[in-house]
């Protein structure tokens, strides 16, 4: 039980020790080590044109101000935004009353279908009355000749 104990007191101090060892701190050549500030070996720098340009547009850049349009009226910018809700509220007005329609010519037309099947019905029931009939009569008709 002991010498298991020495065990596991040993182990983590032999791991410690070897990875503290292993560590090698003063390499300071090109590629090796950590970045030492100043150190012309760490600097990177870039000579390709391509990869030199600016991507992004910067917060001061005039472009960005001639976007924004500081000399427009701020009246006529809350009269637009009116005239945009207005515009807005019609067309979702249209909508509305389309959708209205919409629902209106689907139930005709599911009228019109439901007419049409009953009449359909009404039909056939009627054929089948006419061809009854018609059989009784050419059955009839075969009695008298047996007659």
């Amino acid at each position: 039980m002991k010498g298991l104990q020495k065990l596991f007191i040993i182990l983590p101090g032999l791991l410690i020790a070897a990875s503290a060892g292993s560590c090698n701190l003063d390499v300071t050549d090109s590629g090796k080590g950590r970045i030492v500030l100043g150190d012309s070996a760490t600097i990177v720098t870039e000579h390709d044109a391509q990869y030199l340009e600016d991507a992004f547009t910067d917060l001061e850049d005039t472009a960005l101000e001639e976007q924004l349009r500081p000399d427009e009226d701020s009246f006529n910018n809350v009269a637009k935004a009116q005239q945009l809700a207005q515009q807005q509220q019609q067309d979702s007005i249209a909508k509305v009353k389309a959708a209205e329609e919409q629902k209106k010519k689907d139930a005709d037309a599911a009228k019109k279908k439901e007419a049409q099947r009953k009449q359909d019905e009404k039909d056939r029931k009627k054929n089948k009355k006419q061809t009854a009939s018609q059989k009784k009569k050419a059955e009839e008709e075969k009695k008298k000749k047996r007659r």
